[in-house]
């Protein structure tokens, strides 16, 4: 059972006049949840609706990989794909191809040919149109050697949300369903899918509470109140640097977190999940703080924006 946050909004009427100046460059929704309460609860229009998270869906990808090893349904992450996928080598000669594991696709250092991501959505908009994704997947070149460079890439987490559901036996959808979303108090969610497969980097639609729910399990080292629901080491291991990332954007990156120490910033040690648009799961453990976002799809240039509004508006009510 999901413990119940206290709802401590004394500061509510603050934080939305703060947010509602925002409104204007496409903020949405804010939940804050600092020192164990929920301390601001704000949406456009007055309800937190059911909405599509974009790429934020791939942290929640992550833990739901990091439960399966917990409960040894994938081995290790040093685990090559092609043990899931064993017509690899008849769809794709390169023998590269059987070197990836799953560690590189988490850290998206696994090579396969994907635009940058400023240019992605093409290659996103061929993927979703095609009749197996993850055969459109499995087809890609190999650009780089594996583990050697960071390049962002859905597909790469379109064949971990496969690799999920052969090891598990069932859909991301349903494994959350069964040992994550209850303990975060989800009991609404949609998951966009290909053949029974879950769209592994995005596709999930959830409330803004339900994302800074799984930043708060994050924030908490994976347990809430008695349960322990994903493991203290896949936790740290998970939101620790992985691989170059984007330094000049966003910061290193994890295992489907981004991470942004203080000397990236210069503000504060954290690590946050990041969705098209600026859709955002802040958390930054050394102010017991997290802090979800939503904005309307719109410039990909106010992609920071959020980041600024914790940095400038967020972090100086914070005590």
């Amino acid at each position: 059972m999901a413990p119940v946050l206290m709802r401590d909004l004394s500061e509510q009427a603050g934080f939305a006049r703060v947010f509602s100046r925002f409104v204007s460059v496409g903020l949405k929704d804010a939940v804050i949840i600092h020192a164990d309460s929920i301390v601001a609860d704000w949406h456009l229009g007055g309800e937190d609706r059911v909405n599509y998270i974009f790429s934020c869906t791939k942290s929640f990808l992550s833990a739901l990989i990091g439960i399966a090893l917990a409960q040894d349904l994938i081995p290790t992450v040093d685990q090559p794909i092609v043990d899931y996928f064993p017509e690899l080598p008849h769809m794709n000669p390169d023998r590269r191809y059987q070197a990836i594991t799953i560690r590189q696709l988490l850290s998206m250092t696994s090579g396969i040919d994907w635009p940058p991501m400023t240019r992605a959505k093409s290659m996103y908009d061929q993927m979703v149109k095609s009749e197996n994704w993850v055969e459109f997947v499995l087809r890609r070149p190999i650009s780089y050697e594996p583990g050697v460079h960071f390049n962002y890439n859905d597909g790469g987490s379109h064949l971990l949300s496969a690799i999920l559901s052969k090891a598990t036996n069932v859909s991301a959808l349903t494994y959350a369903q069964r040992y994550l979303f209850p303990h975060l108090n989800i009991s609404r969610a949609k998951w966009k899918d290909n053949h029974g497969i879950n769209l592994g980097g995005t596709g999930l639609h959830i409330r803004t509470i339900d994302m800074a729910m799984l930043g708060y399990l994050y924030l908490n080292k994976g347990r809430l109140g008695r349960d322990q629901v994903i493991s203290e080491a896949w936790v740290k291991e998970s939101t620790q640097v992985q691989a170059e990332g984007h330094p000049q954007w966003f910061g290193k990156y994890g295992f489907h977190w981004w991470v942004s120490p203080r000397a990236h910033n210069s503000i504060v040690d954290m690590y946050f999940a990041l969705g098209s648009h600026g859709q955002y799961i802040f958390v930054v453990p050394g102010k017991d703080l997290v802090v979800a976002f939503r904005r309307k799809p719109g410039s990909r240039h106010d992609v920071i924006l959020p980041r600024n509004l914790l940095f400038e508006k967020v972090l100086p009510y914070i005590k």
